[in-house]
């Protein structure tokens, strides 16, 4: 059976582009007052073949461990089920980013994670993201996301 395994992969340091992105647009682009916080997650979802659940969650872990996650400076968490995007008990983003193109990083993880790591064709398909999490209102969450976070010629978003 077919499961996404979702990594969502925390900076244990402090995440500098998020920093910088909260900063540029409560100081320069007006949003002192509606933007109460902003935080980034980095997202891996990997379609897998496996046997149920279980198994699907154990590959998810040598993913992390073994090639997607830096221990030093990262934590994670995962999430597996049919459907592509869950979040279970966790908390949910406010904003998915991701290529619209084709994603060379994710191709080459695919790869690797066939390859190296010897999981073959049981790796369907990978893809990456950033989920963005702040306090606003949906319509504020949009054009946020089109005044600084997505870059239209190559991004393409998703407002949860």
């Amino acid at each position: 059976m077919r499961y996404w395994v979702n990594l969502f992969v925390t900076l244990k340091i402090p995440d500098a582009e998020a920093a910088t992105a909260e900063n540029t647009l409560r100081r320069y682009l007006g949003y002192e007052k509606e933007l109460k916080g902003l935080r980034r997650e980095s997202l891996w979802s990997v379609l897998v073949d496996a046997a149920d659940e279980s198994e699907a969650e154990g590959m998810g872990r040598q993913f992390a461990e073994r090639q997607l996650v830096n221990d030093n400076k990262e934590s994670y968490r995962i999430e597996v089920g049919e459907e592509e995007l869950q979040f279970g008990e966790s908390e949910v983003p406010r904003l998915l980013t991701r290529l619209k193109i084709k994603d060379g990083v994710a191709v080459t993880v695919r790869d690797t994670l066939r390859q190296r790591l010897g999981f073959g064709e049981r790796v369907v398909e990978v893809k990456r993201g950033s989920l963005w999490f702040m306090d606003a209102e949906p319509k504020l969450v949009e054009k946020i996301a089109v005044d600084l976070l997505v870059n239209k010629n190559k991004d393409e978003f998703f407002v949860l």
